[in-house]
């Protein structure tokens, strides 16, 4: 998360997610290097608003990935109890960019085990097929950026130390703004625009970021794919077949996955 112009603005990272139906999945935020929640930020968890971890440098990596699997599970069976009963027990579907953390098994394992897919979107595309990246990023900075200034400029309780206040801000800023940029409309009108709702390879196509490649640029995509043959890639695989998972167990990068 960044708020431009904030000094002694921390690092934290938000892991996001939406549906299709404008409904925001709770954020799971991983703040960096704290054994345990600090008192100000319980509300917003016994509140259910969101979910914590933390890391050394607040970046998320395999466990942290794998915890929030394991949160979706059970906040997508809940919602499921309040889905029509000929929709309830379908395949879900996750879309998204292919961060490391994704390489992780047994949250592979467990997705699969909840009837939930998870497709990687192809390397440096996600300004292309993204939905969060096409239709939410820009107007999600810009009201967490908005919230977290009013906030500190007019402070809604006291607190033990500036520390303190600001990760409170910083919370109740990013869920404000979460909550005000995910919609009905704009979910679809994302999901149009990269082509993923409805499937729309035209779409695509009428993308300003979108075009052939020249004959060149083909030669060198291809000598790139020939050099990296024996590596591992997650990039646009559905991760959860049978199949992805005993790749990752047979891998020779299985001892990267350690965590």
């Amino acid at each position: 998360m960044i708020a431009k112009g904030i000094p002694n603005f921390p690092h934290i990272t938000a892991l996001c997610g939406c549906s299709m139906t404008g409904k925001s999945v709770p954020p799971l935020f991983v703040l960096p290097c704290i054994a345990e929640l600090p008192r100000e930020l319980k509300v917003f968890q016994r509140e259910k608003h969101c979910w914590f971890t933390s890391t050394p440098k607040g970046w998320v990596n395999r466990s942290v990935f794998l915890l929030y699997c394991i949160f979706f599970i059970e906040w997508l069976n809940f919602e499921r109890q309040r889905m029509p009963e000929d929709i309830r027990d379908k395949p879900t579907l996750i879309v998204c960019d292919g961060h490391s953390s994704r390489e992780n098994p047994l949250a592979l394992f467990l997705l699969a085990s909840a009837n939930i897919k998870l497709i990687v979107l192809p390397a440096h595309t996600t300004h292309i097929l993204q939905v969060f990246d096409v239709g939410i990023a820009k107007r999600l900075k810009s009201k967490f950026t908005d919230y977290l200034r009013d906030y500190i400029k007019a402070p809604k309780q006291e607190f033990n130390s500036n520390a303190a206040m600001m990760r409170y801000a910083i919370i109740y800023s990013f869920i404000s703004a979460w909550q005000e940029s995910v919609s009905l409309r704009t979910v679809q009108n994302a999901a149009a625009a990269c082509g993923l709702c409805p499937c729309s390879v035209e779409a695509l196509k009428h993308n300003k970021y979108v075009r052939e490649l020249t004959p060149a640029e083909k030669e060198l995509q291809e000598k790139r794919n020939y050099r990296n043959r024996n590596r591992f890639n997650i990039n646009g695989e559905e991760l959860t077949t049978m199949c992805c998972k005993q790749k990752f167990i047979k891998s020779d990068t299985s001892e990267k996955l350690k965590y």
